[in-house]
């Protein structure tokens, strides 16, 4: 398989992972208070997007991965009686989360993947936050709470997901997913469908 087949499969299988992730698990978390998803959602997307990357062997595949998890999070904006703030909230944190991720690839090896990892755990809330605030302007949001309760709650992100993911980097080797080039490329496409599937029957189904 030549390099951009590979990359394809790769960002499309892993972009369609977080997709349905967000589309399972994220739709249970966010019926919980503002500030407890992105303790769980912010390492899957890292997890997907570190795995793209090692299976590609490109730091943009990190970006593509994001991408394709947010587009998927869009389609709903297609179906009748969607709430359009219920989509563009968490696109809008899934893309930051990956410009974040991908601003900081090159650091996440040595010893310069604690400052990496704290500076991504905190980079990616406090600009969602401030996109919310700034733009979005959603019914709910961890921006509407008290300065001392959003602090915690970003505070709380920060340590859980900095825990998280450098627990995973040390040992990326046993814990990331080993496919076949073979696989992938035959299994990403089922796996999109499957996301987009998903995504529309939450959307139908709330």
């Amino acid at each position: 398989m030549n390099e951009n087949k590979r990359f394809l499969s790769s960002v499309l299988l892993f972009g369609a992972l977080w997709g349905l992730a967000e589309a399972t698990l994220g739709y249970l978390l966010h019926f919980l208070p503002c500030g407890f998803a992105g303790l769980v959602m912010f390492p899957i997307g890292f997890y997907m997007m570190y795995n793209a990357y090692r299976l590609s062997g490109r730091h943009s595949a990190m970006l593509a991965v994001a991408l394709i998890a947010a587009l998927i999070k869009t389609i709903d904006l297609a179906l009748p009686l969607t709430n359009i703030m219920s989509v563009l909230n968490p696109a809008s944190s899934i893309l930051i989360e990956g410009l974040v991720v991908f601003g900081a690839a090159r650091f996440f090896e040595g010893r310069r993947a604690l400052p990496a990892v704290l500076l991504v755990s905190a980079g990616w809330i406090l600009l969602f936050v401030l996109t919310q605030s700034l733009l979005l302007r959603p019914a709910s949001g961890l921006y509407l709470y008290p300065l001392k309760t959003m602090l915690f709650y970003i505070l709380l992100n920060v340590i859980v997901n900095s825990a998280a993911i450098l627990l995973y980097l040390k040992n990326k080797t046993r814990l990331s997913l080993r496919l076949q080039q073979e696989a992938t490329a035959l299994v990403a496409p089922l796996m999109l469908l499957f996301a987009i599937a998903m995504e529309i029957g939450n959307n139908l189904l709330s």
